[in-house]
């Protein structure tokens, strides 16, 4: 359920674990043009935008199976080329960061809680949109779809930050606005908070094992 009242980190969290895109910062708009071209120039000229950005936060390949109802890996992964070419050039100027998200990062470090990221986008594309947007310098580690050998929900992701950073899972909260967020959670052994900041409703991310719901980290109160 969507949380009317503030939500408190829990007691003894060490690290927080961000997905990226609509959680932490929205580059959507690039993103689905980005896409649309690319369903243009193969024929696909009627996938509502709806459709593409609801599956923000998938494999490039994944989404394009989505969208296009084609599940041949080789083509599959033209387009993903295609796209890459496309779109990660502009990637970093066309992304801004929620300010309630930037907000809530620096609590965070102020607090003295670490923050990662694990994202189905690639670590490098990441890093040059943190560097753009000034937020290079917040994150503890960055997980991107380069690291792992499978995308969410696998959970290897939170895994890997999990040892990188030394912590325990009960010493981590995992925020993400797609229900494979919350897939990956709930594998992973951490508790969740969905972001309802994208396309996914609060009624959607709550269906699966949450702790809280929000749509503004202004809400969240950081315990001493």
């Amino acid at each position: 359920m969507l949380s009317e009242n503030t939500f408190a980190l829990p007691q003894g969290v060490k690290a927080c674990i961000f997905d990226f895109d609509l959680t932490l910062a929205d580059g959507s708009p690039w993103i689905v043009a980005c896409y649309q071209e690319v369903l243009q120039r193969h024929g696909f000229a009627d996938v509502p935008d709806s459709v593409v950005r609801s599956t923000i936060g998938l494999t490039v390949e994944d989404s394009f199976g989505v969208m296009t109802g084609v599940q041949d890996a080789d083509y599959l992964w033209s387009l993903r080329m295609e796209y890459k070419a496309l779109c990660l050039p502009r990637m970093a100027e066309n992304t801004r960061f929620f300010p309630d998200a930037e907000r809530f990062v620096h609590r965070l470090q102020a607090a003295g809680v670490l923050c990662a990221i694990v994202s189905t986008k690639e670590t490098a594309v990441i890093k040059q949109t943190l560097q753009h947007c000034g937020m290079a310098e917040a994150f503890a580690l960055v997980v991107g779809l380069d690291e792992v050998r499978a995308p969410k929900p696998s959970p290897e992701g939170i895994e890997y930050v999990l040892r990188t950073l030394g912590v325990e899972r009960s010493e981590v909260v995992y925020f993400g606005d797609n229900p494979v967020d919350a897939q990956a959670a709930e594998r992973a052994g951490v508790p969740y908070v969905g972001v309802a900041k994208g396309i996914h409703t609060a009624e959607q991310l709550a269906a699966h094992p949450h702790r809280d719901i929000l749509t503004d980290y202004d809400t969240i109160c950081i315990n001493p």
